[in-house]
């Protein structure tokens, strides 16, 4: 024990605001210091919460039962806890270190970065998946419903015109499904929309294979109709 480094400090027992001087020390896994020759306490390092570094500022040690010791000297405490082998943990390295916060900073850009790109899409297809084919119909029927409500109007073109369009998407359909390759849902429905000027040329898939398609677009690829079912198979 007389090896052990020793340093001067502030106890507050807890109890009073008063502080009294000690000398501290450490042996093994156990922190002592005394008050004079007739007071001494001791107190095991597990029971302890050890302060971190700073740049600045008093260190203290949490003692149990609300007690604490005060170091005002933050440059002497470290010293003396190196000494006494009280070392920094990896932790408290890495926020000291510029360059490593740079790095973890980095890390966590780049973490969230490929979450987005990757790790998000994963999830929802993994969601989509595990959704009933039932729930996802009538999720997809009540945002068409939402939808029609709040900013969809009918469609201005003729009927014959909208059903020439959904029989072209029929037929686009039935060849894909006889020519194979990926699986295809059994429900496409097409659903065309005065999507205004807020829409334009539009279109957008809703859950269930429900798709929605505005005129303004059908307008444009009206000459094109291979470009409009190349429009729908992509939503």
């Amino acid at each position: 024990m007389s090896g052990s480094p020793r340093l001067n400090a502030d106890w507050f027992d807890g109890r009073s605001g008063r502080a009294q001087p000690v000398e501290v020390w450490l042996d093994g896994t156990t922190l002592h210091f005394v008050v004079d020759a007739a007071s001494q306490h001791s107190v095991p390092l597990a029971g302890l919460v050890w302060p971190e570094r700073q740049r600045h500022g008093q260190r203290q040690i949490l003692l149990p039962g609300g007690g604490l010791l005060s170091f005002s000297d933050p440059v002497a405490f470290d010293a003396w806890a190196q000494a006494s082998g009280r070392g920094e943990s990896a932790v408290v390295r890495w926020q000291q270190s510029w360059r490593l916060a740079l790095l973890s900073l980095l890390l966590l850009v780049a973490g969230l970065a490929a979450g987005y790109r990757w790790g998000l899409p994963w999830a929802v297809d993994r969601t989509v998946d595990a959704l009933p084919v039932a729930a996802e119909q009538r999720l997809g029927e009540h945002l068409l419903r939402s939808f029609d409500k709040d900013w969809l109007q009918p469609s201005e073109l003729k009927h014959d015109e909208q059903q020439a369009w959904r029989q072209r998407w029929a037929q686009a359909l039935q060849r894909a499904r006889e020519a194979g390759g990926l699986p295809l849902p059994e429900r496409f429905e097409i659903h065309i929309r005065d999507g205004g000027k807020a829409l334009g040329p539009n279109a957008f898939a809703l859950p269930g294979g429900d798709i929605v398609i505005t005129d303004a677009l059908l307008a444009l690829l009206k000459d094109e109709p291979d470009a409009v079912m190349t429009v729908l198979a992509h939503e």
